[in-house]
């Protein structure tokens, strides 16, 4: 499953969170991309709703990374300077 954490984001904040179906045990990739500037993508997750965000990887370039995904995700965009921003998630069953 493919969802899209952020789309053609041009300005700072936390996105929309995603809820995901997986396990904690289950592993998932993260896609960036920043295109015509700079930004810094922070994704970051949560075990339930009442719980805190807590960043699960960092990115300031086009990029691929793998992390143990939580249920709630989300991208969170900062120092964004001339740039539009896409996040995607993949989810990966072991």
């Amino acid at each position: 499953m493919i969802n899209k954490l952020a789309s053609n984001v041009t300005t700072a904040g936390a996105q929309p969170s995603v809820i995901s179906q997986m396990k904690f045990t289950n592993t998932a990739l993260w896609q960036v991309s920043i295109s015509g500037g700079t930004a810094t993508v922070s994704l970051e997750g949560r075990a339930a709703p009442d719980a805190p965000w807590i960043q699960l990887g960092l990115s300031s370039a086009n990029s691929v990374g793998a992390f143990n995904c939580l249920p709630e995700v989300r991208a969170n965009i900062t120092a964004i300077s001339g740039a539009t921003v896409n996040v995607w998630l993949v989810n990966v069953f072991p």
